[in-house]
């Protein structure tokens, strides 16, 4: 019945609503759509509203979106375990390193300070192969070689103004989406007031026809009844009060 829609909890488990239908906790007569971030009336259409609303372009772009994001929200979880581990091996590699580094440095120095150090064989120093072939050996030489290198570039920030211009981006669609929907709405929602009015105006022309019916069936008793008494003998003159009556009945009928 127009006017008296609900919000009714069986929608939430409807999978073309699910994904993005949220009830109001201020009102029972509508809807939110947390994909579009706006209100839905109920109390005209009921869940052809949501149908209605399902059905936009605006708004299947923005479950799109949605869906998007909460992908990549749960590969960001993932990624972020993931460098946590690496991070956590960094450092063991790089005590490993420093640990050879000082074995290193300290077997120089004694072959320097030693009485045999004008020899030439001597003074030949291998590095261990484990060092340079160690996990992370190349970012530590790296580091120590060009420290300024992280400040140089800082593919962090990059990523930040990369993000914060699709964000832009995608509120200005969403905006532009939502006053498309806005006004597909409100097209919907006249449209149903005159359903409703040609209704209304259905029902008043049942009542008038009834009404005729009425009348018809008085007159034809009262036309039954005087036959009656004129077989039985007995005059039945015209009143004007009996018409009188019969005008204030048919105004009563039709009013």
């Amino acid at each position: 019945m127009p006017g008296k829609c609900k919000f009714q909890d069986s929608w939430l488990t409807k999978d073309a609503f699910k994904e993005w239908l949220v009830k109001d906790a201020d009102d029972i007569h509508f809807a939110r759509c947390r994909a579009c971030c706006k209100s839905i009336k109920l109390q005209t259409m009921g869940e052809a509203a949501l149908t209605s609303h399902a059905g936009g372009a605006g708004h299947k772009a923005a479950v799109r979106k949605l869906l998007e994001g909460s992908s990549v929200n749960d590969g960001g979880k993932m990624n972020g375990s993931m460098n946590r581990t690496e991070d956590s091996k960094e450092p063991v590699a790089i005590c490993l390193q420093r640990g050879a580094l000082d074995r290193i440095t300290g077997s120089w120095s004694d072959l320097h300070h030693s009485p045999t150090s004008h020899n030439a064989e001597q003074q030949d120093v291998t590095f261990p192969a484990a060092y340079f072939t160690a996990p992370g050996s190349s970012r530590l030489m790296g580091q120590r070689l060009h420290p300024s290198e992280g400040e140089v570039e800082n593919p962090g920030c990059r990523l930040a103004q990369h993000e914060a211009l699709n964000l832009s981006r995608l509120e200005y669609q969403q905006r532009t989406e939502a006053l498309e929907q806005q006004h597909q709405m409100k097209m919907l929602e006249w449209e149903n007031r005159m359903k409703v009015l040609a209704w209304e105006q259905e029902l008043l022309r049942d009542k008038r026809r009834a009404a005729r019916q009425k009348e018809k069936a008085f007159r034809m008793k009262k036309a039954y009844y005087k036959a009656r008494l004129r077989r039985l003998g007995e005059d039945v003159p015209p009143s004007s009060s009996s018409s009188g009556d019969e005008e204030e009945k048919t105004s009563d009928l039709t009013g």
